[in-house]
């Protein structure tokens, strides 16, 4: 029951949707997310097949996106990354046509799913925008960018100006002042050494995540057009981004993935040896990475099913505590609100330095006296 402005609202919008449709089960709740990486996946085919008449780079750009583990165990989470994924590929795409040929209805497309990804991650578009607009202003697309902006504008703007309008500057100050700028210089959420993306990338993705980042820079070095510059630069752009900001979460990286391996693919493209060698390397890594237990146990938190349903039963005057752990399934398994219990004073404090968790009161400072009471 309280107003909390956490996130942009296309991912709310989108389980407005799938949650009544499939009875707000696990499966309506996790849709949206698959349909974001599906457009990517699509997007990321053209991408790589763009200026050849085979077929297979874009399939095997495709393959290795899925195959990783970064990619696919965030694609079926109820979060924002997966359609943010979507806009930026999508947004790659007609960047690319344009960067070939002038054309209204690519630089409306450009615009909507520019649009879409502010509504989807807010300025994590910023990347893919800015690198976007750098290759189109090179080949002097000036009205494209113009009808660009101007549609990305229409798709987005009446939500901010309808959030201006309703809560005035308390909006901005949570939505702009803490999750963009005090987000970026301290570590508010998920304090973690530079090495964090790296170490875990290796830790979940192994040879074919470095075979990822060889072939990006392999792009680069073997094919010079415009689409390699969109997906080698938004790559980088991201990655410079989610380092220097203090706040680091490893789910930050998901929408590189994909344009790792496009880049890999183009620089495939031009052996058959290279292209079914990869295909080999990502069938590897999806039968021992994502295959088991992403997709075939996709439930990762059992024991938080299973104590929250026989919870359920519980009476409705009975106060629920979650003891000295963060695990927010359970509050959806009980279907009644759950307060984090601790008797750490630091990590009572660092969670209440996140506006939703302070203003919703979730997290309880355990002290003698309340636990008396």
């Amino acid at each position: 029951g309280v107003e909390v402005f956490e996130k942009p609202p296309l991912l709310l919008w989108l389980l407005r949707l799938t949650g009544p449709l499939f009875g707000w089960s696990e499966f309506g709740l996790r849709l949206p997310g698959v349909l974001g990486a599906a457009v990517a996946l699509f997007y990321g085919c053209r991408l790589a097949n763009q200026g050849t008449a085979s077929p297979w780079p874009g399939v095997l750009a495709g393959a290795l996106t899925i195959a990783t583990v970064t990619f696919t165990f965030n694609a079926r989470r109820p979060m924002t990354d997966p359609l943010l994924c979507g806009a930026v590929m999508a947004s790659l795409w007609y960047a690319s046509q344009l960067a070939l040929e002038p054309g209204r209805r690519a630089a409306i497309s450009l615009g909507i799913a520019g649009g879409l990804g502010l509504l989807a991650k807010w300025v994590a578009m910023g990347p893919a925008a800015l690198v976007c607009a750098v290759v189109l202003a090179r080949a002097r697309r000036w009205r494209s960018i113009g009808v660009a902006t101007g549609a990305a504008v229409l798709v987005a703007g009446p939500w901010f100006l309808a959030m201006t309008v309703i809560h005035g500057g308390s909006f901005w100050e949570i939505f702009l002042g803490y999750h963009v700028v005090e987000r970026a210089g301290a570590a508010l959420v998920g304090a973690a050494p530079l090495t964090v993306y790296a170490e875990t990338f290796w830790s979940l993705d192994g040879l074919l995540g470095v075979a990822l980042l060889l072939g990006l820079i392999a792009a680069v070095v073997v094919d010079r057009s415009a689409v390699t510059w969109l997906v080698a630069g938004t790559a980088v752009v991201t990655l410079v981004a989610v380092h220097v900001a203090s706040t680091r979460l490893y789910h930050y990286v998901m929408p590189v993935v994909p344009l790792l391996a496009v880049g890999t693919a183009i620089a495939a493209s031009r052996r058959r040896e290279a292209l079914l060698g990869l295909a080999a390397l990502g069938l590897v890594a999806f039968v021992s990475g994502p295959l088991d237990p992403t997709l075939l146990r996709p439930d990762f938190a059992p024991t938080s099913k299973v104590i929250g349903q026989s919870l359920r039963d519980a009476p409705a005057d009975a106060t629920i505590v979650l003891w000295e752990d963060y695990d927010p399934a359970l509050t959806w398994y009980v279907e009644r609100p759950v307060r984090i219990w601790t008797q750490s004073e630091s990590m009572a404090a660092i969670q209440n330095s996140i506006d939703m968790m302070r203003r919703t009161e979730a997290v309880v400072f355990a002290t003698p006296e309340r636990l008396r009471a």
